[in-house]
């Protein structure tokens, strides 16, 4: 898959951002440990190429997948208004049942703060999920916009800069 790259301001990931205000998270999960996943809206079954299923020897065939979608990688946290819910050093059991909150609530608003980008999405019930920098690679989480087969569009943070993606 190609990909192409555009820088972004913060005035425009706000517009562009703007449609998933109001939809559900569908499902959560988490990967490779400390990444979580919000698949957000309306799922949809999308069955992994062949060819990864076989070299990889995979008993599942493919993933639910949301209309859009956050993927914070390495660094995050879950907050009430005035406390920190869980975050992704958490132990086991607290991780959990913060994670399992997060299902079926509604997307309030999403924002990027800080001047390293933090992304932070507000969710109903007064709970946020946010982006949280623990080391200095770069920030290192995706929004994703648009999924389907034939173009992904997502915007990410690199370094101190915004980008939206789009993959080919």
């Amino acid at each position: 898959m190609a990909t192409v790259s555009r820088p972004v301001t913060r005035g425009s990931f706000k517009r562009l951002a703007r449609p998933l205000i109001g939809l559900r998270v569908s499902r959560v999960w988490q990967s490779f440990e400390w990444s979580l996943f919000l698949e957000l809206g309306k799922l949809s079954w999308e069955p992994f190429p062949k060819e990864i299923v076989l070299r990889r020897k995979l008993k599942r065939r493919g993933s639910w997948k949301g209309e859009s979608g956050l993927m914070l990688d390495a660094g995050w946290r879950i907050e009430r208004e005035n406390s920190i819910l869980a975050d992704f050093r958490a132990d086991e059991a607290e991780m959990e049942r913060a994670v399992r909150s997060l299902k079926g609530r509604r997307v309030e608003a999403v924002d990027v703060e800080g001047r390293l980008p933090e992304i932070s999405v507000q969710l109903s019930g007064g709970l946020w999920v946010r982006s949280l920098t623990v080391s200095s690679d770069e920030t290192q989480w995706a929004l994703f916009l648009r999924r389907d087969a034939r173009r992904s569009v997502w915007l990410a943070a690199r370094g101190r800069g915004l980008l939206r993606e789009v993959g080919y």
